[in-house]
């Protein structure tokens, strides 16, 4: 499988907050506007997606986060194929995390993702909208 035929670009930035509400302001000024305002089922935790062309950033409400440069959380692409992506990070032994395939009710009609480190252990989530 050709990787470079199923990544469709970058689908978001996942950056933890301490106050969300604060960050959305801040972004708000610099020209990024709220696309989805929702909470997280398997925590509670406040998400919001905020976008500014073909930026996305996806904010959450977290108690314990590093406040320091280099305090991303993940970065998201966007796949076509979420199971033969999964596939093939397994088969060629990249699913360092032993992760498995995960939804949430996002967006209209849901989303599937699951995440990998790379070898500086930065997060790299694969999704796809359903």
């Amino acid at each position: 499988m050709d990787m470079r035929e199923q990544i469709t670009g970058l689908g978001h930035i996942g950056i933890p907050v301490r106050d969300i509400d604060d960050t959305v302001a801040f972004y708000q000024m610099i020209g990024f506007r709220v696309v989805l305002d929702t909470v997280n089922p398997q925590n509670s935790q406040k998400v919001i997606f905020l976008k500014q062309k073909d930026v996305m950033l996806e904010l959450y409400q977290q108690e314990e986060t590093a406040l320091v440069a280099g305090a991303i959380n993940h970065i998201a692409l966007d796949v076509n194929d979420l199971d033969a992506v999964y596939r093939y990070v397994c088969e060629k032994g990249l699913n360092n995390t032993k992760d498995t395939i995960h939804q949430f009710p996002f967006w209209k009609s849901g989303v599937r993702y699951f995440t990998i480190e790379g070898p500086n252990g930065e997060r790299i989530e694969f999704s796809q909208y359903l």
